[in-house]
């Protein structure tokens, strides 16, 4: 722990501080950004983050803006910043990503757009590979148990991503950016304003992206995959009246991917001798949005649509699609003390793929019709009391009834206490990070047996929050949080005789529990974040218990930047991974990861630079990734970089 002790001092004597909550639009310089200046959404019910009962974190504009200065393709970046979330590379050969939160698998944390689910199932994998950060006005964690809103797959958690939406002048951005690893990203985002006429505006982002294949440790596979990409999503906004808001958005992503020998992906010659895995994806999503207001009240609509085909080709085939869709109707009302929602939703996904290429019969259908309410109760402006229940039923595995209460109570403008607890339901997922980090799935993995019962949860959390102003100058924010969930039957990936895997229920249950702990410090142009994360996540069987694999029970978290607004600034990363289990019941070693950026801001535009990972840290350094034979090759888990160091330069125009 020395190391982390030296480099924690070396950051402070150094004075570069870092806020999560950093929002260009509310600095000034004699302002602080503290919490109650940021509101958010993810909760039903608009709060300012200090105030909502729920725990929740949030990365703002300009988070969000650093983030894609260092990654502008995705935001697998931006996902790893909050304390207990951590973004797994599942695939060296298409590198997916699970993102786990609270040391819980990724498969248990849901991903939303603007509060539609329609990153999940056969897409998941690839999700936070795919969609663009450039558009986004903020990103919304809530950790713990959040089925009762948003239904299935919130287990550990839920991600929001918010969209921009149309300001009061016309705006247009456009990042250059181009690493020594032959990367070339091109990202434009247009936002139109209301016009007084036509109450019309519009925001269109489009994103095109390519990556040459890379092989870091000259092993002939690929640690990089070959990436070739374009994201288009154009969004109109509408205002017929006052009291009415409509919105309706098209995201589609195309998208080759190609990893494995690196020798035979350059050369386009394919053969037996050579393993070779091609991902095709095509995806289209819709999201349309009606808010009506009648006063305090209000009446929303909304309904999603996500398409996705997935082709895999040479080595391993297979043709999928999935259609899932998202139907909900809700009304909210507000009393002197009480506000509440109520709604009802249907969520649909179907999985349909080509069996005569896996031999298996694998589709499903699933259809989820839901009912849920919430009331929260405020007798003071010290005390708000969550109340909510959801009830969902599925055909095949029938009713859930998830009741969920949580709390919050300032004892003070500097103290907050906030505490939680819920049920949560998880139903039968074919492709998740067991299958991504198994190429061979695809054509091995069995469908669902009719045995499969629905993974269910129980969970809480409780944190304590204190904020202050020292002298008129800093500005101080400490929080300390504990959560705990238990999930009962869950589905592990078993493997079988002849090279076959199938899901099976086991007769235990897996639990997560652990504390986070982060400070937030705030002086004028500097700013400092330190985050520890520990986690201790196993799961039982009969008399056995063993530690999940690839989570790192200690976690560090130390961020500093200096940012002189509309001029330049700098941030420097470090995060520190403590050993973790693997599969066999070894340890892997504990690493440091390290980053630096640093942008000079002009009228128009900005020039940036970007050395992620400047520290080279690669899992290759500490073992083999590949193994042998060629032609069907086995993978080690992955618990670090495989790419080692990347610098980027480019260009930000903003008009």
């Amino acid at each position: 722990m020395k190391p982390i002790l030296i480099l924690f001092l070396l950051f402070s004597c150094s004075c570069i501080s870092y806020s999560q909550e950093n929002r260009q639009d509310s600095v000034s310089h004699n302002e602080f950004e503290t919490e109650e200046e940021i509101t958010v959404t993810s909760t039903r019910t608009s709060y300012h983050i200090e105030d909502a009962p729920l725990r929740i974190e949030v990365l703002g504009a300009e988070e969000i803006d650093e983030k894609m200065i260092m990654r502008p393709t995705n935001i697998s970046m931006i996902l790893s910043e909050a304390t207990g979330v951590q973004t797994l590379q599942t695939s060296s050969l298409s590198g997916s990503v699970s993102i786990k939160m609270q040391g819980l698998d990724g498969k248990y944390t849901q991903i939303l757009k603007d509060g539609f689910p329609l990153y999940g199932g056969l897409s998941s994998g690839l999700s936070a590979m795919q969609v663009p950060p450039l558009d986004l006005m903020q990103v919304e964690f809530i950790k713990g148990p959040s089925s009762t809103l948003y239904g299935g797959d919130a287990i550990a958690g839920i991600v929001n991503l918010i969209s921009k939406i149309p300001q009061e002048t016309e705006k247009l951005n456009v990042y250059l950016n181009a690493t020594q690893r032959q990367g070339y990203d091109l990202n434009i985002f247009y936002s139109s304003p209301f016009k007084e006429k036509n109450r019309f505006g519009i925001t269109f982002l489009t994103s095109v992206n390519y990556q040459k294949i890379y092989d870091s440790d000259e092993d002939s596979f690929s640690d990089i995959p070959e990436v070739k990409k374009i994201s288009l999503s154009p969004k109109l906004f509408w205002k017929p009246n006052p009291a009415t808001n409509i919105s309706l958005g098209i995201f589609y992503n195309g998208e080759i991917r190609e990893g494995g020998n690196v020798s035979a992906i350059e050369s386009g010659k394919f053969d037996s001798t050579f393993f070779v895995e091609k991902n095709i994806s095509n995806r289209i999503n819709s999201q349309f949005t009606l808010i009506k207001e009648f006063g305090k009240n209000s009446l929303t609509i909304k309904n999603g649509i996500n398409y996705y085909k997935l082709e895999r080709e040479k080595s391993v085939q297979f043709f999928g699609k999935q259609l899932s869709t998202f139907t909900e109707l809700s009304c909210s009302f507000k009393t002197s003390e009480n506000s509440f929602l109520i709604g009802a939703n249907i969520i649909s996904d179907n999985f349909s793929e080509d069996k005569s290429i896996s031999g298996f019969e694998r589709n499903y259908n699933y259809f989820t019709t839901g009912l849920f309410m919430q009331n929260d109760f405020s007798p003071n402006n010290r005390l708000t009391l969550q109340v909510g229940a959801r009830g969902d039923y599925e055909k095949k595995y029938g009713l859930f009834f998830l009741p969920k209460i949580s709390a919050v109570y300032k004892t003070s403008e500097a103290v907050t206490f906030r505490g939680g607890f819920g049920l949560g339901y998880k139903l039968p997922a074919l492709f998740t990070e067991d299958t991504e980090s198994n190429p061979y799935a695809p054509q091995e993995l069995l469908g669902f047996s009719d045995s499969l019962k629905a993974e269910k949860s129980t969970g809480g959390n409780f944190d304590i929050n204190y904020k202050t102003i020292i002298g008129n100058t800093i500005a101080l924010n400490i929080n300390q949080a504990f959560y705990y969930t238990i999930i009962n039957s869950p589905l592990v990936l078993e493997n079988l005789p002849q090279n076959r895997y199938a899901y099976v229920n086991t007769d235990g249950n897996v639990t997560s529990k652990g504390f986070e702990t982060s400070l937030k410090i705030n002086y004028e142009h500097y700013r400092l974040y330190a985050g520890y994360t520990f986690i201790e996540a196993f799961a039982k069987e009969k008399n056995t218990e063993k530690f999940i694999e690839l989570v790192p029970k200690h976690k560090l978290n130390l961020i500093g930047s200096y940012e002189d607004h509309g001029n330049f600034r700098t941030a420097i990363e470090f995060y520190y991974f403590g050993k973790q289990y693997l599969s066999d019941g070894s340890q892997a070693t504990d690493y440091w990861i390290a980053g630096f950026m640093a942008e000079k801001v002009f009228t128009n535009f900005s020039l940036f630079v970007n050395f992620e990972n400047f520290l080279n840290t690669k899992q290759s350094t500490y073992g083999k990734v590949v193994y042998p034979p060629a032609n069907r090759p086995s993978f080690a888990e992955i618990y670090a970089p495989l790419e080692g160091r990347v610098i980027s330069l480019g260009l930000k125009i903003n008009l």
